[in-house]
């Protein structure tokens, strides 16, 4: 089931002291802070910009204090997907070389907002050179679950599986039920799966296949959740599929995935 989130961008906390190269010991710091969802890894489908600030644009932080932005949006997540919060961030610096503190961030899958109604504040370090530390931080609140019933279309999912080299042979109409049904399919669970490995196949291969192997391997469950998928298991049922389509007799799964 896909939720509704809600992310706010809290602030930036400065513990730098710049008097050692400034004539104050305030901190410019600009760079770009947001949210990202979409399929692993960094496939994103959505991007927000919560904070941003161009060169010589940086806001000013006192040492020791918060610049408050509270800025916030609503996202939706689907099965499959995840969630990053963060962003590059860097130091205008008048007297010395500017302090790049990098691009970091926190990814957070879609499972983790299943009982966050309450709000959870996340804190985001960004060390410079001398250890000193800069501190972003964000709320997150699941807002309500989106229904999304047998006869409704999945597209994201579907189509991030796409992006990994991954369709169908069976009606489309019956693939987004089983899609929709993760207590009595294993769609859910496999097609999840297949998006967290972060790997892309050289050639398509059937999602139905792919389902149809695991679950007819001996001795294994068919899975109701990604943390039941066995990833040996999984890799298997996808050389199997690719080998049958193709005509192959590949054995190493490591041959049918782009480096």
């Amino acid at each position: 089931m896909p939720f509704e989130v809600e992310v706010i961008l809290e602030g930036i906390y400065n513990t730098l002291d710049t008097e050692s190269d400034e004539a104050d010991r305030d901190l410019e710091v600009r760079g770009t802070l947001g949210v990202c969802v979409g399929p692993p890894p960094g496939n994103n489908r959505v991007c927000h910009t919560l904070f941003r600030r161009a060169d010589d644009e940086g806001v000013s932080i006192d040492y020791l204090e918060t610049f408050k932005i509270d800025v916030g949006r609503n996202v939706d997540i689907y099965p499959g997907e995840t969630m990053r919060i963060g962003g590059h961030l860097k130091e205008d610096d008048d007297w010395s070389k500017d302090d790049d503190f990098g691009d970091r961030g926190i990814t957070f899958d879609h499972d983790y907002f299943r009982d966050k109604d309450q709000e959870v504040r996340h804190e985001i370090q960004y060390p410079n050179l001398s250890g000193q530390e800069v501190f972003v931080y964000y709320r997150l609140r699941k807002v309500r679950d989106l229904d999304v019933g047998p006869d409704q279309p999945k597209p994201d999912v579907i189509q991030a599986l796409s992006r990994i080299g991954v369709d169908f042979s069976v009606e489309e109409a019956a693939l987004r039920a089983w899609l929709a049904d993760p207590a009595h399919t294993p769609y859910p669970a496999i097609s999840e799966a297949l998006l967290r490995m972060g790997r892309t196949l050289v050639a398509p291969v059937f999602l139905d296949v792919i389902v149809w192997n695991y679950e007819h391997t001996p001795g294994v469950s068919s899975p109701r959740s990604v943390s039941d998928v066995r990833d040996d298991v999984l890799k298997a049922a996808i050389l199997d599929g690719y080998n049958v389509r193709y005509g192959q007799a590949v054995k190493d799964f490591a041959q049918i995935v782009r480096p």
